[in-house]
């Protein structure tokens, strides 16, 4: 069983970010992993867009007045906590982008959107211009990325072209939290495995936790 709801990383989550003139690290991903410094970096509140049409389409808390012609990505970092890792069994990721996105956990990807495949630059472009809906991914099985404690957020969000008229990442992160009291047991070992054996004397079933009244039937 799964307890209600709870967010990670609200739509309006306090981020440090850095233009993206040029790469924020050397390696290039060094910028991702949780270790990296990034005092030096500017301090925004999500939504990060910006609009220049008439009347604007989009708005948000972080206005990029100064992207259109100059940058095409921008770096985001945002720090966060889960104090009980074993209770989190799956993470979402509700989004609406304009245009595309690639985001990192403790510096594993975790979700791509409007990108093409392969390791991304600060030159790297957008191929999706077309996206104004919302959007829910369930990201990878959390406990190949998450830690106990703080974990690290990172996304780099991109435009199509220089000349591209607006930009927008409006998303959140949330969990439904495995309730510990109520989550029946799951066999963890069967010896032998599934396949064909030479002779069988016994088998072995083992329990995520002790059980009782299990028969061979």
């Amino acid at each position: 069983m799964l307890d209600a709801r709870t967010t990670l990383v609200f739509s309006n989550a306090m981020f440090t970010y850095l233009k993206g003139t040029s790469e924020a690290s050397t390696p290039l991903d060094a910028w991702r992993a949780p270790a990296f410094n990034d005092t030096a970096w500017a301090s925004g509140l999500a939504p990060f867009y910006y609009d220049v049409n008439v009347p604007p389409v989009y708005s948000g808390n972080t206005a990029l007045t100064d992207m259109q012609n100059n940058y095409t990505c921008v770096f985001l970092r945002h720090r966060f906590v889960v104090n009980n890792v074993t209770a989190v069994t799956n993470i979402l990721m509700r989004f609406r982008c304009d245009d595309g996105f690639i985001a990192w956990i403790n510096g594993t990807e975790v979700a791509r959107y409007g990108m093409v495949a392969g390791e991304p630059t600060y030159t790297t472009l957008a191929s999706n211009a077309t996206s104004v809906v919302m959007y829910t991914n369930t990201l990878p099985d959390p406990k190949t990325y998450l830690v106990e404690g703080t974990n690290v957020l990172a996304i780099q969000q991109f435009n199509t072209s220089s000349g591209s008229s607006d930009l927008l990442l409006h998303s959140e992160f949330y969990t439904y939290l495995a309730n510990a009291s109520v989550i029946p047991p799951r066999i963890q070992v069967v010896v032998p495995v599934a396949g064909d054996v030479y002779s069988l004397t016994n088998v072995l079933v083992k329990f995520t936790e002790p059980v009782g009244g299990v028969d061979a039937g």
